[in-house]
């Protein structure tokens, strides 16, 4: 898998910085520890993969059509910001408790076993319930990385706040005032969950620089 995502990198230089987009929201909304980092990579590297999610043309419609150089453009998101964006949107709106979400790294799962997924996966559901399925082709079962978390309650929840950072976001992008848009806004987490805040002396936080309001001391 290591390799898969190195070579993915090497191909979509965006896709890196699309997967530190991500981590540092779920991160935080306090949920990053809940879950295995993989789990993060291989959701936003499925957007570089299946290029057709966003009814995009795939490889090879799109080499069909266009020179080699005009293919590659058409392959995954175009930026980190996009890439988030979507990211956003298939964390909040796929159906995770009945479908597995496939990454295909080099088309390593051929058709055949393609066809076979759900029976299997939903075999392997039976036996361990998960919040989410991420079949690849160094792991057909599609729970290594899931077996113990995320919870389903904290997989909820993320769902909950990808769709309303989304949503944010979206209503600043058609706002006359987009170019003033604050991203940060939806790395805030919502604080009226809980049931007691502690506050920190500022100056005691050896990580202090890395907040969102971060400024020199």
């Amino acid at each position: 898998l290591s390799t898969a995502l190195r070579g993915l990198q090497a191909q979509q230089p965006a896709f890196s910085s699309a997967v530190r987009l991500a981590k540092r929201w779920i991160a935080s909304q306090m949920l990053l520890n809940f879950m295995e980092e993989e789990v993060v990579e291989m959701i936003v590297a499925s957007l570089f993969v299946d290029s057709t999610m966003y009814g995009m043309p795939s490889v090879n419609e799109a080499a069909a059509t266009s020179t080699s150089k005009c293919a590659v453009d058409w392959v995954g998101p175009m930026s980190p910001q996009v890439a988030f964006l979507r990211f956003l949107q298939l964390v909040a709106c796929y159906d995770w408790n009945a479908q597995p979400l496939i990454i295909n790294f080099n088309d390593g799962l051929s058709t055949e076993e393609l066809r076979h997924i759900d029976s299997s996966v939903s075999a392997k559901r039976a036996q361990h319930p998960v919040s989410l399925v991420l079949v690849t082709p160094y792991d057909h079962s599609g729970i290594a990385f899931t077996r113990e978390n995320p919870a389903k309650p904290v997989w909820s929840r993320l769902m909950v706040l990808a769709h309303e950072s989304l949503k944010l976001l979206e209503h600043q992008l058609m706002s006359p005032n987009h170019s003033l848009m604050e991203i940060g806004q939806s790395f805030r987490p919502p604080l009226e969950v809980y049931d007691a805040l502690i506050h920190l002396n500022r100056a005691a936080i050896a990580r202090r620089l890395y907040t969102l309001d971060a400024r020199p001391t």
